[in-house]
This record gives structure tokens, sequence and C-alpha cells, in this order.
């Protein structure tokens, strides 16, 4: 097998199913699990690319499908994917740079009919960066109130790790896997066996930190 060489462009005003010989978002994926089998690192980091490049000039254009083209043992390929705009619409209202989830209710078992209508139902989000959690008369944001929480253990001589610098570090894993959303949505497994940054921007996010027990204070001294 060659090496990919890219042309993303945004496609189609409708979607439309793929034409003969043209790649669909299935036949992608195939083509990437190829290339990481048969050990094309570099033209698997190719297609990814091209895909990513060619997701981002759809949805920001507008258009419902994503165009391109990448080469597989010399021979060129075209590929057409449909954009998921409703998913993706609805996943970054509840999954961006200040919210970090949320939730809402919908008279329906159908998780389509709630992706579609959930803009009519209030929904409740979970903003931790702002200023949204209230106690003792007084409102916090979640580093806030870390900070609070290692003052307190501080002055009881608890020895913790630094919980501030882990939610900074967990902030900056998160905004960096949010730079690849539209890829990770519709390619999930090309984006994370092809480009290593996306790798490890999502190992940074989901590694287990490993955390010390506390010791427990002497409180007969108390």
């Amino acid at each position: 097998m060659g090496a990919a060489a890219s042309t993303p462009n945004a496609g189609a005003s409708a979607v439309t199913p793929p034409q003969q010989g043209i790649r669909d978002n299935q036949a992608v994926t195939s083509d990437a699990s190829e290339f990481l089998i048969d050990g094309e690192h570099d033209a698997l980091k190719g297609l990814v690319d091209t895909v990513q490049n060619a997701l981002t000039d759809a949805v920001d254009g507008d258009e419902d499908t994503a165009t391109g083209r990448y080469e597989i043992g010399g021979d060129e390929r075209t590929f057409e994917i449909e954009v998921k705009r409703e998913l993706l619409t609805w996943v970054r209202s509840f999954c961006s740079l200040e919210v970090w989830g949320g939730f809402f209710e919908v008279p329906t078992a159908s998780i389509d009919d709630a992706i579609r209508d959930y803009r009519q139902c209030e929904p409740t989000t979970f903003e931790p960066l702002r200023q949204s959690i209230a106690h003792d008369g007084q409102r916090y944001s979640v580093r806030r109130l870390i900070e609070e929480m290692q003052s307190e253990l501080s002055n009881r001589d608890v020895t913790a790790i630094d919980l501030s610098a882990l939610w900074d570090e967990i902030v900056a894993a998160r905004r960096a896997v949010l730079a690849h959303l539209d890829i990770l949505i519709h390619q999930p497994l090309p984006a994370l066996a092809g480009q290593s940054s996306i790798r490890s921007s999502v190992a940074d996010l989901l590694r287990n930190i490993p955390v010390r027990r506390l010791p427990v204070p002497d409180r007969s001294r108390a």
C-alpha cells in the first residue's frame, strides 16, 4: 500500500447514497483499518488528516457531506461522508469548553427523537468553570471549591496531592480533546489510531492518575 495523499473539499448540498467506487463512512473506516493492520502508519495519518480537514470544511460550510481523496496502493479513492449534524450539534451543546454535561427530559424513548427535540426541553447544563455552585451564601467555581478543600486539608495537616493542579490538567486535556470533536464523532477508530496528538490528548484525559491514600488525622490530640 502506498502513502496517503490528501485534497479535502467540503461536498454536496444533499446527502445521497455513495456512487460506485466512492468510499462512504464505513468504507473509510475499513480502509483505515487496513492501513493500521498492515503497519502503514504514514498512510493512515494521511487519511485521517484528509478526512478531518474535509469534515472541518463541511461543518463550517454548513454542508451535508464531507468529500476528499486519498490513495491506497497508488490508486486514488474518493470519499463522501455524511455529516451527522444533528448529533454533532447535540453533543456540542452538552460538551464544550464551558459546558461539561447536563440533562433534559423528553416524552419519548427514542434517542433520535430526543436529539431532535432537546432544544425545546430547557436542558440543565453543568458549567464548572463558572461560579455555579452555591454554598453558605457564596458561589464557587469547581476550581475555587477545590482550593477551599485543599486549604482545609492543609489546616488539618493532611498531606494530599495538589488537587488544584490536577484540576488544571483535566481542563487542559479536555480542551485538547474538544479540538478534535468532529473527527472523533464521525471516525473515532481512525482518529485514535492515526493521529498521535489525538491519541495522546484522549489518554491524558482518561488516564488513571494515582491518588495516594490520605492519612487519617489523629483526632485524639485535637
